[in-house]
């Protein structure tokens, strides 16, 4: 059951990537909640629900003219998936990229994403986890 957690991450990070919102929904839970390292939002609280994913994609395209996600690692914890990779994006009026190590902890509920979590340390994906290296 869980290596198929790990294929549904794959496709969210594939949706993402496409920028295709309605592929992104499908896998994810009604009542999700998404917590993106880096976003336009008020810090530190996150996005929920099917409306808060949608209001997630409008404030990622807001700010940069491109996104990329990829993945390098993913660890199959059961219902959670642990997954490490690059995040690159380039600012829609700067024109300035970014590139930075990225990490996912995303736990699953059935087949749908639940509540997922971004980091740009490894050490505190971990944590979140609950893994030490």
């Amino acid at each position: 059951m869980s290596r198929k957690n790990v294929g549904t991450f794959r496709r969210a990070v594939d949706a993402f990537n496409r920028r295709d919102l309605e592929a992104f929904l499908s896998i994810s839970a009604e009542d999700i909640e998404w917590h993106p390292f880096l976003h336009s939002g008020v810090e530190g609280l996150p996005y929920r629900g099917h409306d808060g994913i949608r209001e997630w994609f409008a404030d990622t395209d807001a700010g940069w003219s491109e996104v990329w996600a990829e993945v390098e690692e993913e660890r199959d914890l059961g219902a959670t998936v642990l997954a490490f990779g690059r995040f690159r994006a380039r600012g829609r009026e700067s024109g300035v990229g970014l590139s930075t190590p990225v990490a996912w902890v995303c736990e699953f509920r059935g087949d749908e994403v639940g509540r997922a979590w971004t980091f740009t340390s490894r050490d505190d994906a971990l944590e979140a986890a609950g893994l030490e290296e």
